[in-house]
């Protein structure tokens, strides 16, 4: 974890970033195609971004309760009660983002855990080259990411089979909340892969022109929609 902060800090931030959802959106279908049933049932494809900046000594965690989670910046962590469900491809596989056990909600962890698992396996190990090779193929190694669907606690909740992020108390802390209600223009930055087809439904959406005064809105004009169409 000696070089996390840097490859963290080296993602692109959110501005940045949604340049790339068009090129992302072109090839996103041949990714998905990419992945065994056991794979589509874990996995998906992220659009790189940060919010914000972390120490030498942070490590960006999410922790799940009932309807939500939040995440920020943790020092000291257990490390045996976190596990990543965020990775780009650097030179090798590096973790991004990490989910905290639990005891509120404990099947994000769970999910999370078993996708680490599968990635330690020698099936898993292969399934990380073939991702890693494609992705430099397409020259879109510093654009996508992989990631872990282990939010469906959230996404069950909502009118929309969706999850809203928004920034609140600090602009270091996001909360991921159950979506129920539509907004405007948005990014997607993360895909999830539908059933067998491998056709893709899921998305994490960010509108970057809506504004609320509320904890649990936007306060710092960033939005951002996950939909988990099932």
């Amino acid at each position: 974890m000696d070089c996390y902060h840097k490859n963290f800090n080296s993602l692109p931030t959110f501005v940045e970033a949604k340049k790339n959802e068009n090129s992302v959106k072109i090839v996103i279908d041949q990714l998905l195609a990419l992945l065994s049933k056991e794979e589509r049932n874990l996995f998906g494809f992220a659009l790189l971004h940060k919010h914000f900046d972390i120490a030498n000594d942070e490590t960006v965690v999410e922790r799940p309760y009932k309807d939500y989670s939040i995440i920020e910046p943790t020092r000291q962590v257990n490390r045996d009660i976190i596990t990543p469900y965020l990775f780009n491809y650097n030179e090798k596989w590096n973790p991004l983002e990490f989910v905290k056990l639990s005891e509120d909600e404990p099947t994000a962890f769970q999910t999370a855990k078993k996708a680490q698992n599968y990635l330690d396996s020698e099936n898993g190990k292969e399934f990380c080259v073939k991702i890693a090779s494609k992705l430099q193929e397409l020259n879109l190694d510093k654009v996508i990411g992989l990631a872990v669907n282990h939010r469906k606690h959230i996404s069950e909740q909502s009118s929309f089979d969706s999850t809203l992020e928004t920034e609140y108390e600090g602009e270091r802390t996001l909360k991921i909340s159950p979506m129920n209600k539509v907004f405007g223009e948005t990014t997607e930055t993360f895909f999830f892969p539908k059933g067998g087809d491998g056709t893709c439904i899921h998305g994490c959406k960010h509108c970057s022109s809506h504004k609320q005064t509320t904890l649990h809105h936007c306060k710092h004009c960033s939005i951002h929609v996950c939909s988990h169409k099932h």
